[in-house]
């Protein structure tokens, strides 16, 4: 049974009604809604963190606005003055980033008494605890030490006060010489805790470039180190940071012998005893003894300290800059060691005198006790240094787009082909391949294109090649002013009266290590691979090699079929194509040829 009730009567029992109850709660919440205001501090409002003479009460009131104002990635806020005739400059920074507000500013004095100050501050709230609860002004040099710690006790944190209704954590610090001396050498204005660090990408994109313009401004009228990826801008205010020794003994300045984990000392006898035990080979004592290897060290020390005065009393001490002489020195002794190895009792003098060439090698450091010993027995030690002379002059003349090397200034040569032939020469010498590793004349390309001849051999065993079309060679001759076709049965009394234009010799290889050479003296590929010694040997083509005035020249490829003979090709050197005229020429000395070779069989 219902009952429909009268709405005077439905609403004296409306509090029975689940329905209109469920009903007028969702209305009163929207109405609630409706009627709240937004909120204008979200991110709270601190009382003014400047000095009142820094930035006044109103100013700063008109910065919170701004910034509670912002999105997350552009809540922050530069402060700057005007100067006649110039952009405006910046004096202060304010930024609010994972609950933390963060005001920095630079002093309106130089005689202020500090370099820079900063206050820090979070609302004592949850949220702000969840985001904050971190060690704040960390130490670089010294692990776990910093100025506040609000993951310890509560004596380390940092001071709790009552601003307006509110209670914050809140603290102002200047900047003074006596905070860098003890360490807080720290880029604090854009990283006061590890989880609060304005990075250059992401989300704090925008609130870097902000910040990083205040920060020009801060670093203008001091001192800095430069060089390396070192960026703390306070090391120089620090004067036990800026002694010589100190300096050196860093990793972007430190000699390349020295020890990491020992300090530099400017002495020469102790530089010279830790080089010993760098280069601790027997073969080095005389050299380490010697008086005017004494005179390079001292040199080079005294080159170092020069450098160091001179950044000293620039403002960015450049740290880099005092590597150049010893990095010289040094990469004069690794070469010396190289070539020590091999020659232990080598004349000292003709080492000095090569000091300019050897301090531009950069050796490969490949030794072996049989390939040192046969070219200590079959290559003199001057020849062996000119080779590197003539090497360095090639490499240098002909690669105009080297660069300088960054630490000794000048343009250094590594010495790869150096490292394979000397390779290819220890195989030879394992293979027992011992009786033709010397060049014609001593050129490190020469030795190490002879050496790779050799060593091709102890991988590829000689085989004989069939020679039906030319088993001798065919030579045949072009005088001036005549064709091929008026050369060909020209008597020997009728030649002598004419003046030789050219002479081409036709001939087959005999064996496969003749055609690699060839291939190697015309540098294409015919003896290295690609079939064309296996199709040789298969007679699926043949192959003529030509050299015109007796230097090698063409390779020629030809197939029979039918009893016709083709040209498949011609390559000149380097694979080069010939053009209609050049071939046309060619092929005009090869029937020429053919023609003498037929005289020869009938």
């Amino acid at each position: 049974m219902h009952f429909n009730l009268p709405d005077q009567l439905a609403l004296e029992v409306a509090s029975y009604d689940k329905t209109r109850k469920r009903l007028a709660a969702a209305m009163a919440a929207e109405d609630k809604a409706m009627g709240k205001k937004k909120q204008t501090y979200p991110n709270g409002r601190p009382s003014n963190m400047f000095p009142t003479d820094i930035v006044n009460d109103r100013t700063w009131s008109e910065v919170v606005d701004v910034i509670n104002a912002r999105t997350s990635k552009e809540k922050c806020h530069l402060l700057t003055r005007p100067v006649l005739g110039e952009d405006p400059k910046p004096f202060a920074v304010v930024y609010f980033i994972r609950q933390l507000w963060v005001a920095c500013w630079l002093p309106r004095r130089k005689d202020d008494g500090y370099i820079y100050g900063i206050t820090i501050a979070f609302r004592d709230t949850k949220a702000a605890r969840n985001q904050c609860t971190e060690r704040y002004f960390l130490c670089p040099n010294h692990l776990g030490k910093s100025m506040f710690d609000h993951t310890g006790k509560e004596e380390d944190m940092l001071p709790r006060i009552k601003d307006g209704r509110s209670y914050w954590y809140r603290k102002s610090i200047f900047f003074t010489k006596d905070e860098l001396v003890d360490g807080y050498t720290g880029n604090y204005w854009k990283s006061v805790t590890s989880n609060h660090d304005v990075r250059t990408y992401g989300n704090t994109y925008q609130m870097s470039k902000t910040i990083r313009s205040w920060e020009q401004e801060l670093i203008k009228g001091i001192p800095t180190f430069i060089g390396g990826s070192d960026h703390t801008y306070f090391a120089r205010m620090n004067p036990a940071n800026c002694k010589f020794e100190k300096i050196m003994s860093e990793y972007y300045s430190r000699p390349k012998w020295h020890p990491h984990d020992t300090d530099y000392v400017h002495d020469l006898d102790t530089i010279i005893n830790t080089l010993r035990r760098r280069f601790r080979d027997h073969c080095m004592s005389d050299f380490f003894e010697a008086k005017w290897f004494r005179s390079l060290v001292a040199k080079a020390m005294a080159n170092t300290y020069s450098i160091h005065e001179k950044q000293t009393s620039s403002m960015q001490y450049n740290r880099e800059a005092l590597i150049q002489p010893y990095a010289e020195l040094y990469q004069f002794i690794e070469t010396v060691n190289d070539i020590k190895s091999i020659y232990k009792n080598i004349d000292l003098n003709l080492i000095h005198s090569r000091y300019d060439l050897l301090k531009r090698l950069n050796m490969p450091g490949v030794h072996s006790d049989t390939g040192n010993a046969w070219i200590r027995e079959n290559l003199p030690v001057e020849s062996f240094i000119n080779m590197f002379q003539s090497y360095y002059d090639r490499e240098i003349k002909e690669d105009t787009y080297r660069t300088p090397d960054n630490k000794t200034g000048y343009i250094l040569i590594y010495m790869h082909l150096y490292r394979d032939t000397y390779q290819m020469l220890t195989q030879c010498i394992a293979g027992q391949r011992t009786d033709n590793l010397k060049p014609k004349r001593w050129r490190l390309q020469d030795w190490h294109d002879h050496l790779m001849a050799e060593s091709w051999k102890l991988h590829n065993p000689n085989v004989d090649l069939p020679q039906k079309l030319f088993p001798e060679p065919i030579q045949v001759r072009k005088y001036v002013d005549l064709t091929w076709d008026d050369c060909f049965d020209m008597l020997p009394e009728e030649e002598q009266e004419l003046e030789l234009e050219t002479k081409i010799s036709f001939f087959q290889p005999k064996d496969t290590h003749q055609l690699a050479a060839w291939g190697r003296a015309v540098r294409n590929c015919v003896g290295g691979g690609h079939g064309y010694a296996e199709g040789v040997k298969k007679m699926k083509h043949l192959i003529v090699l030509a050299m015109v005035d007796n230097k090698p020249r063409y390779t020629v490829q030809l197939t029979v079929d039918n009893g016709i003979m083709n040209v498949n090709q011609i390559a000149d050197i380097g694979n080069r194509r010939l053009d209609d005229i050049e071939r046309d020429d060619v092929q005009e000395a090869f029937s020429y040829a053919l023609q003498k070779r037929t005289q020869q069989l009938n």
